[in-house]
């Protein structure tokens, strides 16, 4: 599933979830609960590198062809059609509840440089972007990036909601998050991965 990122900003969702002293805690908790894989796409801030525009172009067929798993983030403009598309379907219900209940009281006044801040703070470069930032819970500490491009975004986007259905959804785990995270490893194949603490990581790959 997708959701067009510069009305529904992912910040809110990271903040809130964050800590459970914060104001939204549960109702964050409870959108990402069915969903496995969570992805950020982040474009670079000073220069076209067509990401958006393919993004834009085939974001209504993306967000069916990704299936139920894999919860992705696109720095695009709301598309009319989509929200009619998903707002019946039980799998989007608690995301879009989440984003309608903070709409106007969490909101990130700066979508796009609420991008670029998760991107330094995971220690990728902005002349690294555009990338894919990746976390099977966004509650963690462990993220993974994978570099992309107009060509690949399309296919690495679908082959990310195949894998997720290889994953458990959170509301379904126990406590072996590393044993989830294996099967991202497995899946992925040869680009960087950025830790929160800004150090390079092991290396996942391309879909």
């Amino acid at each position: 599933m997708g959701v067009p990122g510069l009305k529904n900003s992912f910040y809110p969702l990271l903040y809130n979830l964050a800590s459970p002293t914060r104001g939204y805690f549960q109702q964050a908790v409870t959108a990402i609960s069915p969903f496995s894989l969570f992805a950020f796409v982040i474009c670079s801030p000073d220069k076209d590198d067509g990401v958006r525009e393919i993004l834009k172009k085939h974001f209504c067929y993306l967000d069916v062809a990704t299936a139920d798993r894999l919860l992705f983030y696109a720095p695009i403009d709301e598309p009319e059609e989509w929200r009619q598309q998903r707002q019946s379907e039980r799998v989007a219900k608690s995301v879009l509840a989440f984003h309608d209940l903070i709409r106007d009281s969490c909101q990130s006044p700066d979508p796009g440089g609420t991008e670029h801040a998760l991107a330094t703070t995971l220690g990728i470069g902005l002349d690294e972007l555009p990338a894919i930032i990746l976390t099977t819970d966004p509650r963690s500490r462990e993220y993974g990036a994978l570099r992309t491009a107009k060509e690949l975004v399309r296919e690495q986007l679908i082959g990310l909601g195949n894998l997720a259905q290889d994953i458990a959804p959170i509301r379904d785990r126990g406590s072996d998050l590393a044993g989830y995270r294996k099967v991202v490893l497995k899946g992925l194949g040869d680009e960087w991965v950025w830790d929160a603490t800004g150090r390079v990581g092991e290396r996942y790959g391309r879909i």
